[in-house]
């Protein structure tokens, strides 16, 4: 793990996001002293299976209905035009 200030951090912002995404470095960003923030690499992240596929809603977008309807079933051709 590795700590910068948040001024250090913004001048090299591009270099520690190598650091991260290359080596898998854990990097802390402190402000006045204090850490504020890390950065890890996303397969550390609790944020990483958004990312990545999702097979329960790989089937979702698969079933489609043979007619559109409502959610409650009432079938959309039934309605009298506007």
């Amino acid at each position: 793990m590795i700590t910068y200030s948040a001024y250090d951090a913004k001048a090299k912002l591009s270099a520690l996001l190598d650091q991260v995404e290359e080596h898998g470095e854990t990097i802390i960003i402190t402000r006045h002293g204090k850490p504020v923030a890390k950065v890890v690499p996303m397969s550390d992240s609790p944020w990483a299976p958004v990312w990545g596929p999702n097979p329960a809603l790989a089937v979702v977008v698969h079933e489609e209905p043979t007619e559109p309807t409502f959610p409650d079933g009432f079938p959309v051709d039934s309605l009298d035009p506007l």
